[in-house]
């Protein structure tokens, strides 16, 4: 009955104690012979799967942040037509400001040269 393990250097490592279990674990050595797991023929359906599923994930993952950056894009668009509108408002809000502002000096204007005049 084989359970996996390579050698009798192994079995002890298997029942270590607590302080030869950290060195086993920093050893990163497998107790389990790996060999016999990838040359099973189980294992190369799993691995094509497991690349199928990947590459699906990816395909996904790919158009997913295709989509975003086009949303994105859109958005910046509206945004940039937006202040292009607002930017427009502001000039023609000056515009009226300035007009005002002449308007009311040469209002004012106008009394003081005719109170001047009045009283001369």
């Amino acid at each position: 009955m084989n359970i996996g393990i390579n050698n009798k250097r192994d079995d002890r490592r298997l029942f270590a104690s607590k302080k030869n279990r950290k060195q086993v674990l920093r050893s990163g050595t497998s107790v389990y012979n790996t060999n016999e797991r990838k040359n099973t023929p189980e294992a190369i359906p799993m691995v094509s799967d497991y690349k199928n599923d990947l590459q699906d994930v990816e395909n996904r993952l790919d158009s997913k942040i295709t989509e975003a950056l086009i949303n994105m894009e859109k958005t910046l668009d509206r945004m940039d037509r937006s202040l292009e509108k607002v930017s427009d408002k502001m000039d023609k809000t000056l515009k009226w400001i300035i007009g005002f502002c002449l308007t009311t000096i040469m209002g004012i204007t106008a009394i003081a040269v005719t109170l001047l005049i009045s009283l001369s």
